[in-house]
């Protein structure tokens, strides 16, 4: 019997969630578990599960995160640096997520540029 078939079914079926719909990585999955990345690797081969790339993995977190961080950007007006220390979106992730959908972010920065403190006076 091989590392794959020692892996109880409720746990296997568990590793698959984390890589399809979590999104985790091989190693992700194996810090999470303690079970091997290429035993992870043959298990998801032996159930036929689509490998996903990097880039592919990328833009499918992005877009599973879009409508959290809209909500939090343009409807609850949240800045992107506070989206950052709530949600730990960082900075660039928040804005390629908007540019993926073409929008950008809006500057909710508390201090008026010296453009705009000379034009008030």
């Amino acid at each position: 019997m091989n590392k794959v078939d020692m892996i109880p079914q409720d746990l296997a079926q568990k590793i698959i969630h984390m890589y399809e719909v979590d999104m985790l990585t091989l190693q992700q999955i194996e810090d999470r578990t303690g079970i091997k990345w290429w035993t992870i690797n043959s298990l998801l081969e032996k159930n036929n599960i689509k490998k996903i790339s990097l880039s592919e993995r990328a833009k499918i977190k992005r877009e599973k995160d879009f409508d959290l961080i809209y909500k939090l950007h343009f409807v609850e007006e949240m800045s992107v640096k506070d989206i950052y220390k709530k949600y730990k979106f960082s900075p660039p992730y928040v804005r390629q997520v908007l540019k993926d959908k073409g929008l950008k972010p809006i500057n909710r920065g508390k201090f008026l540029s010296q453009k705009n403190v000379d034009k008030s006076k």
